[in-house]
């Protein structure tokens, strides 16, 4: 009876190997390529996703196909902080590139994106401190704000005209569609001017971070959002105006602006963020509206030159108002309530120049006569 027992137990194992070993082959979901640069794990259909590199060329052509499974997307992290790197091209069939897939390849000049690409990760080539410019092709549906922050180089981003989510303008910012929103500004570029198209509503998180060169920014009325850290490391920044629309200013969204002489916040805005403007050393004067009621955490720490607060409410109000730590810079200034003191002078501009010029009325003298 044993002797039964063990022989159908074997039998049943003599059949279920092939099954275990082919269940076994099934549930394999990483692998390395055979010539051992690629490491990925498996999609769909036979396909493939590249998770990790472990070569060194300077430019490198990402193959299509890895074992005869068709490369389908890159994953996150899978080239970061690569610095051997380039020149990279991305090949047809890659639908996506991941959160930090080229993260901080501060040697990476270029890259060419497949005309099958539909999404770009967050920070998907940020902090790639060389890329000079980038081509946005018809099929990408969705970038993020900070897929290019910190890009220091980058003089350009290029937008195909058939792409129906995105566009660029002549100076090559990135913006929705409608340019409604402006979500990339290429802060390598050498223009210190620049003027934000009329109709764009929103300045994305980190649009002009480290936009080194500009001295000034034009903002339409039509702006009601601006982004935490939008103008962020704008070291030579002079002159900005803030349309009337906005009623915050988000977290860092001036820090570490050195150049930046005053600020002059229009009624409405109701709250200042952390580190708004932490670091503005040239700051010497602010203006602030009568219906601001928070100033964030640190908002003007080391504000070194701040001396007067103009503040269009009463000093009650003032008293009212919640100020977070490291604001001390507030309390050794000099406040002016209302209008107890005229406002800071704004910056001349080139409009104010010309019309000055073109309304003066020219001096006569009175002819002497002598009798």
């Amino acid at each position: 009876m044993k002797m039964r027992k063990a022989f159908a137990v074997s039998l049943l194992l003599l059949f279920l190997l092939p099954t275990l070993f082919l269940f076994s082959s099934f549930f394999v979901t990483a692998a390395t390529s055979e010539d051992g640069r690629f490491d990925y794990t498996y999609s769909y259909n036979n396909s493939v996703i590249i998770t990790a590199y472990h070569g060194a060329e300077a430019v490198l052509e990402i193959p299509s196909v890895l074992d005869e499974k068709k490369v389908v997307a890159i994953g996150d992290e899978a080239f970061q902080e690569i610095e051997s790197l380039r020149q990279v091209s991305i090949p047809d069939g890659v639908t996506r590139i991941g959160t930090r897939s080229f993260y901080c390849c501060k040697s990476l000049t270029s890259v060419q994106l497949p005309d099958s690409l539909t999404g770009i990760g967050l920070e998907a080539f940020a902090e790639c401190l060389s890329l000079s410019g980038i081509s946005i092709p018809e099929s990408v549906t969705a970038i993020p704000a900070d897929a290019l922050d910190g890009c220091d180089s980058l003089s350009f981003i290029s937008v195909s005209d058939k792409n129906k989510n995105y566009a660029n303008d002549e100076s090559g910012a990135l913006f929705d569609k409608e340019k409604t929103r402006l979500i990339q500004y290429p802060v390598g570029n050498p223009r210190e001017d620049y003027t934000v198209p009329d109709g764009v509503k929103s300045i994305e998180g980190s649009a002009f971070h480290g936009a080194k060169k500009l001295k000034k920014i034009r903002l339409p009325d039509s702006v009601a959002v601006i982004g935490d850290g939008a103008f962020l490391d704008c070291q030579t920044l002079q002159n900005i105006q803030i349309p009337n629309g906005v009623k915050k200013i988000g977290k860092s969204t001036f820090a570490y602006c050195y150049a930046l002489p005053s600020i002059s916040l229009p009624q409405g805005v109701t709250e200042i963020g952390s580190r708004a403007f932490t670091f503005c050393h040239s700051l010497t004067d602010i203006m602030l509206p009568g219906t601001l009621k928070r100033i964030d955490t640190k908002a003007f720490s080391h504000c070194d030159s701040l001396s007067q607060v103009h503040y269009e409410g009463k000093a009650t109000e003032w008293e009212k108002m919640t100020i977070g730590s490291g604001n001390e810079v507030l309390a050794s200034a000099e406040i002016f309530f209302e209008s107890e003191y005229p406002k800071p002078e704004e910056p001349p501009t080139e409009e104010n120049t010309t019309a000055e010029s073109t309304t003066a009325e020219p001096t006569t003298t009175e002819p002497t006569t002598t009798e």
